[in-house]
């Protein structure tokens, strides 16, 4: 039954944003900001809670968990506990090196000028 719960809220997040996309010809990198900023404000109404004890990892798959995690580690910041938001800005700046690294190697894998 849990597998279940996962897949209708992993695929239905999946699904929206899918539908969003094809309605709206919108970038790639919109529709994730959108999930992102979706997630965040939703977050304090409770909503993402409910959602998370529903379909658990199934939510996570999708960047609107980015944005959960980001308000709930902020939330943590401004009560002096210090160690998740500087775990949460090591993954964010380890994901930044990587994609800047990779735009600078691909090209010169590739052959590309």
């Amino acid at each position: 039954m849990l597998y279940l719960k996962v897949f209708l809220i992993g695929g239905g997040l999946c699904a929206l944003f899918q539908l969003l996309w094809i309605l709206t010809k919108l970038q790639p990198t919109t529709l994730l900001k959108i999930g992102f900023i979706l997630s965040a404000v939703l977050t304090p109404l409770g909503i993402t809670a409910k959602l998370i004890d529903f379909g658990q990892c199934g939510f996570f798959l999708m960047v609107v968990g980015a944005g959960e995690a980001v308000y709930s580690n902020t939330l943590k910041l401004l009560m002096g506990n210090y160690i998740p938001f500087l775990q949460l800005l090591g993954v964010f700046s380890a994901i930044i090196i990587l994609g800047v690294a990779s735009g600078f190697l691909y090209p010169k894998l590739h052959k590309i000028k």
